[in-house]
């Protein structure tokens, strides 16, 4: 079964030059094949504010979708929605009345949402003469030089026919050439993740919500498990329709409704976005470039508040300037620039997405741009540098200087090729001759590439880091071992979790472990139980410890072949150390296995040890058994000290212990 083609076609202009009537028009001609009979006057109501979508089927048998948008600027946040996902655009300029503002705002808003191709068709001329005309097409002409419709077709049309020209030609003339551009408008986007903006939503009795909108990308099918963002709900889908009939799937381009299986209508909202559960959650900060538009009586400063339309949402944001320099940016009319739009609350918008935006209390756009990366992170004056650098590099298409630049601003995370695709504008297709798609193979091959070159770490299977990262945490996790084990903070080992809270930055677990074995490896730190230390002869000590260290390695020489504790050795010494000091020194010294921890915190030499495992061997060799009362004539020691020394072997597996006595393992 072949996939069905579909795309949005715009058709836009100023208030009252015959948009309506021709999208009218057009549609009862598809329908009827012949022209269609309508009233002389096909306006649309000064009070409807909302966009009207109508089927047109063209001739090549893609399924487009026709957008009346209102030319009125009070309903200025309807015509933005209508105009945010168009695929290509028709025009409209009245021959009487020539270019006029609303035309120009049309056009910008087209633009900067990415509107690839289009028509634009001189309306009303049957109103006026051949010099008005003339005028008029020139006028047009000049209107759209260096914009995406640049030597588009310029068709004139009437709605009544004229002599030589039946309505029914006029009409074919702009269906052949929508047809002629339509393959090229259409979207490429079925291998990613499903995806709708939403923007309109109704509730029918017995029936339940039904959310409307364009789909960008993938595909849908009934019943499908749906991701409601920003809010991160998951739903299902529980029947699909398009233009009155229903449908069991929808590919990218078609305009649907989905009825939400129990779904509340009050829960989801214009501006909202469906896409496949699994797809990262919507964040508050969104990274991109910016142009003001030449014609914008406006320059942006920075910290000022602007109203962001991206997808069908609405919102307000703070744009903050990117840049590297000392002094605060402005981008004024025909400029670009990097900036953070800060959205406050979570907005459902993707890397690659495009968008526009208007000064606070204004109908008029003065500019937009492409998003570059979505993030949780606030962009701050003191990583500009590494910020500027990363989106540099989406700007000029540079893997490399992306991955690259990526890997500096997270130094100690590993990353896959998945995870550098997803993040920024890279694992999206971009309209236009500007932007190619970077696919995720060519990501992974340019990792491999660091990788064979020495450049990248491979880490396990979380991905890679650069090799130059990895040796600056290894010297980094040394370094803090040598300020902070032993003196003054009289503190000899330390957790994974403590090594981690005490680096200064975000390091992931996997790779931590790996720069901690390599220094066990090298020597340069020993690991017991979990826990991390310097080799005894290395680390910083206070002098009273040197001393301490001299004491109780004579008291575990005197104790001889039994074990002691450090409350034992404390009383000895009269009470001059600090227990707590003793019994830290005690656990630093088992870990260098001068010393063997026992329970019931008992310590004993390495070589008293292996001399008591020799006579409870002989002894079982000889008896068959060792039983406790066998503790005092054997080891020397009675059973108090000798219980864990028996439970030791025990857990070691030198010995098993069967009631109340013990056999060799």
């Amino acid at each position: 079964m072949m996939k069905e083609k579909s795309l949005t076609i715009g058709i836009a202009g100023h208030s009252g030059h015959g948009k309506t009537t021709l999208a009218r028009l057009l549609t009862l001609k598809d329908s009827a094949g012949k022209d269609g009979h309508a009233p002389s006057s096909g306006k649309r109501s000064a009070s409807t504010p909302d966009a009207q979508h109508v089927p047109l089927v063209l001739p090549s048998g893609i399924r487009a979708c026709l957008v009346d948008v209102p030319g009125n600027p009070k309903y200025f946040k309807s015509t933005v929605r209508a105009l945010c996902h168009v695929d290509m655009a028709i025009l409209v300029i009245s021959a009487e009345d020539g270019v006029m503002p609303q035309t120009h705002e049309h056009l910008r808003m087209l633009h900067y949402f990415g509107a690839k191709m289009g028509i634009a068709v001189l309306t009303r001329c049957d109103l006026a003469d051949d010099e008005t005309i003339a005028i008029a097409e020139l006028e047009t002409a000049e209107l759209l030089e260096k914009t995406f419709l640049d030597g588009c077709p310029v068709l004139r049309f009437s709605e009544k026919s004229q002599k030589g020209f039946p309505l029914s030609v006029q009409l074919g003339k702009i269906i052949d050439a929508l047809d002629r551009k339509a393959p090229g408008a259409v979207l490429n986007t079925e291998h990613l993740p499903f995806r709708l903006s939403i923007d309109r939503v109704r509730q029918f009795p017995g029936f339940g919500t039904v959310a409307t909108g364009k789909v960008l990308s993938g595909s849908i099918k009934r019943n499908d498990p749906l991701l409601l963002l920003p809010e991160g709900r998951t739903i299902r889908a529980r029947f699909l329709q398009s233009h009155g009939r229903e449908i069991e799937c929808a590919e990218a381009g078609a305009r649907i409704g989905i009825n939400l299986h129990k779904t509340p209508f009050d829960s989801i909202k214009k501006g909202m976005v469906l896409t496949r559960p699994g797809i990262p959650v919507s964040l508050p900060f969104i990274n991109s470039e910016i142009h003001v538009h030449k014609d914008a009586c406006a320059t942006l400063h920075d910290r000022m508040r602007i109203r962001l339309f991206v997808g069908t949402a609405i919102t307000t944001a703070i744009l903050v300037m990117i840049d590297g320099g000392s002094d605060p940016k402005i981008i004024r009319p025909g400029e670009t620039g990097l900036v953070q739009l800060r959205t406050g609350l979570p907005t459902a918008a993707f890397p690659g997405d495009r968008f526009a935006i208007s000064l606070l209390g204004s109908a008029r756009i003065v500019g937009g741009g492409t998003i570059f990366e979505t993030t949780h992170i606030k962009y701050r004056r003191v990583r500009s540098a590494l910020v500027a650098k990363r989106l540099k590099a989406i700007q000029d298409i540079d893997i490399t200087g992306y991955v690259d630049a990526v890997m500096d601003a997270q130094p100690f995370t590993p990353f896959s090729a998945i995870d550098l695709a997803g993040q920024s504008i890279f694992s999206t297709e971009r309209p236009g001759k500007r932007w190619g798609r970077v696919k995720e193979d060519e990501m992974g091959i340019e990792i491999r590439r660091k990788i064979d070159s020495g450049a990248f770490l491979e880490i396990r299977h979380d991905g890679v880091v650069k090799k130059k990262n990895y040796d600056r945490l290894v010297e980094k996790v040394l370094e803090l071992f040598e300020s902070m084990a032993g003196a003054p903070s009289q503190k000899f080992h330390f957790h994974l979790n403590e090594i981690a809270g005490f680096i200064k930055a975000t390091v992931s677990r996997p790779l931590l472990e790996m720069a901690l074995d390599e220094l066990c490896r090298r020597g340069l730190l020993l690991s017991a139980n979990g826990h991390y230390q310097l080799p005894l002869e290395t680390m910083k000590r206070p002098k009273r410890h040197d001393s301490l260290l001299s004491k109780i390695n004579d008291f575990a020489v005197m104790s001889w072949p039994k074990p002691f504790t450090g409350g034992y050795f404390c009383k000895y010494h009269s009470g001059r150390f600090e227990k707590k000091d003793v019994e830290r020194l005690l656990k630093h010294i088992a870990a260098q296995n001068h010393l063997i921890a026992l329970d019931h915190e008992r310590y004993i030499l390495p070589d008293a040890l292996e001399e008591a495992k020799q006579r409870i061997r002989k002894t079982i060799e000889e008896n068959g058994v060792f039983y406790i009362h066998d503790c005092t004539p054997v080891l020397g020691y009675g059973r108090s000290q000798a219980v864990s020394v028996l439970e030791y072997l025990d857990a070691s597996g030198f010995t098993v212990r069967q009631g109340n006595a013990r056999v060799l393992k």
